[in-house]
């Protein structure tokens, strides 16, 4: 006696069924886990206190989004892998705002969440930021003549 199911399907052909579609999804995750794509490092963690890291810091994050762009489809996926990769200082700058239930708009936004970081914890060159100043002037006065 054969068992069938209440729309008349024998059940062994649909334990077969179901068993190959398990298969070729085992067979899919074994060749998507064994692709000859090399794996990138994971980001050094960022703590703040050098702040000439903070640009290749930034820079191993966006090498990460590249390779994942199935896993970072938005701005705030970006921003959250940014933020969990944060520690010290750094982490702490930004602790009270993601515990707030109001959110800033650059923990939405990973442009300005990069702009926050940025103004956070870039080094501050007031010497080259005044030769910038210098010839930019220097530039203007010369188009003036």
């Amino acid at each position: 006696m054969s068992t069938h199911f209440d729309d008349g399907t024998p059940a062994s052909n649909s334990c077969e069924a179901e068993a190959t579609v398990f298969a070729e999804a085992i067979s899919k995750v074994l060749k998507m886990n064994s692709s000859s794509k090399p794996k990138l490092w994971e980001p050094d963690p960022f703590d703040g206190s050098d702040p000439h890291k903070l640009c290749t810091f930034i820079l191993q994050c966006k090498l990460n989004f590249q390779d994942h762009k199935d896993m970072f489809e938005d701005y705030t996926e970006k921003v959250n892998y940014v933020l969990s990769y944060l520690k010290g200082t750094a982490l702490d700058c930004f602790e009270s705002a993601i515990l707030d239930p109001v959110k800033p708009a650059w923990l939405l936004d990973f442009d300005l969440f990069l702009e926050e970081l940025k103004a956070n914890f870039r080094t501050y060159d007031p010497v080259g930021k005044a030769e910038a100043e210098l010839e930019g002037l220097r530039m203007h006065e010369a188009t003036k003549l």
